[in-house]
């Protein structure tokens, strides 16, 4: 009998050494983590800033010569060549082109050969089969229209509203982080709005400086194009593979994980952004790069922009973060159509922004927002979406995937 008490009493000993073993790794493990999120705040505010900071600067350059300095939004695509004298407009779920040029009297093909030529558009355009021949005929055979440029001031609140969205974007990144209060939210708010006042208010200078200078812009000359049916597949073909790997290892729809990617990034793998976000799928490190590195793929750390930059990688975790959003954080949601939604929606703003729409106010608890989300159809809470999520940009955004998400339906198919 001592024997046996020995033996168990070693036993528990024993479990209870491996306990804290375990226990003495996983605080390792949220420590390593903790730490990289307070490296990663100072790196990313720096990043940031210096981010809009040359959003600003570019904006204001485009002033001496455009009255309305457009750059890319959630509808469309703007890149201008880089004598500034030209622009073009591409709005992938439309399948539109717009070529905009500061008047000139000059052959379709000469406008089209600068835009090819330009390392600025000639990107956007390459994913066009035989570009130099469809742009040409299609500005030859079709009709120009020339637009008088009216004065800056007149396109002020279209600046601003690009500045107030980028503090939306901002603040939903943030927010998507179910252990940030709202109490933080309301002081990262207001220092973001003190910070958005200041960089509006330097556009104003600008804009009356300019002004003083009695600018003569000239007109823009407009030629619409429409893209063949095969743009958005070409411009995916080039990592198409990593998507159906990922797709089928995840049992994912392909045409969902196309139609995000597409959103975010319009296949740009050095895209990022002010969030920061980076690469094909936009992956912002210390939320879906952290979740996933930590829930699927078991890493002690979250990855770098530098290793976001890789499409393997990138799309590696774009789709683990997709995964987890269907399968963890928003598993309550019964039917699949009103999950996927909510998953979009999710992706661009976090769950407990979704949970918002459906519970009202501040209350971001998912497991709240179950009970009202499970008595709705799909088209409900499609709707419901659309109407009260927290963001403007987000509702725009769901928008834009699920009509791109058919175009891929379509082309897969």
């Amino acid at each position: 009998m001592r024997i046996l008490i020995a033996t168990t009493a070693l036993l528990i000993s024993a479990q209870l050494g491996a306990a804290d073993d375990f226990t003495a790794f996983k605080a390792a493990q949220t420590s390593e983590f903790e730490d990289f999120s307070a490296s990663y705040v100072n790196e990313y505010e720096a990043f940031r800033r210096e981010y809009l900071a040359e959003f600003d600067k570019y904006t204001q350059s485009l002033m001496t010569d455009w009255a309305d300095p457009k750059q890319t939004s959630m509808d469309e695509r703007i890149v201008y060549t880089v004598d500034r004298q030209a622009r073009i407009r591409i709005d992938d779920v439309k399948k539109t082109l717009k070529i905009e040029q500061l008047d000139k009297q000059l052959a379709a093909k000469t406008t089209v050969k600068h835009l090819l030529d330009d390392p600025n558009t000639s990107k956007e355009l390459s994913s066009i089969d035989n570009a130099e021949a469809l742009l040409v005929e299609q500005m030859e055979t079709g009709q120009s229209e020339v637009v008088t440029q009216t004065t800056l001031a007149k396109h002020r609140a279209d600046i601003v509203d690009a500045m107030l969205t980028q503090q939306q974007q901002t603040l939903s990144s943030l927010s998507r982080d179910e252990a940030v209060v709202e109490a933080d939210i309301l002081a990262a708010k207001a220092k973001l709005t003190l910070e958005t006042e200041q960089r509006i208010k330097q556009v104003d200078e600008k804009i009356a400086q300019i002004a003083k200078t009695d600018p003569k812009y000239k007109n823009i000359r407009i030629n619409q194009i429409s893209l063949p049916n095969n743009y958005l597949s070409n411009r995916v073909k080039p990592f198409m593979q990593d998507y159906q790997t990922q797709a089928s290892l995840l049992s994912m729809d392909l045409s969902l994980l196309l139609a995000i990617s597409h959103a975010e990034s319009a296949f740009d793998p050095q895209a990022q952004s002010h969030i920061p976000a980076f690469g094909l799928m936009q992956i912002v490190p210390s939320s879906a790069g952290k979740d996933v590195a930590k829930k699927l793929l078991k890493r002690k750390k979250a990855p770098s922009a530098d290793e976001l930059f890789d499409p393997k990688t990138n799309i590696e975790f774009g789709s683990g973060y997709l995964w987890i959003l269907n399968n963890r954080y928003l598993k309550g949601i019964d039917d699949p159509l009103s999950r996927k939604y909510c998953v979009i929606a999710a992706y661009n703003t976090g769950a407990g922004n979704v949970a918002r729409a459906f519970n009202g106010g501040k209350n971001r608890s998912i497991k709240a927002a179950y009970k009202h989300i499970n008595t709705l159809t799909s088209e409900q809470v499609y709707k419901q979406l659309k109407v009260n999520l927290p963001y403007t940009e987000t509702r725009k955004y769901l928008l834009k995937v699920t009509q791109l998400e058919q175009q891929y339906q379509t082309n897969i198919n």
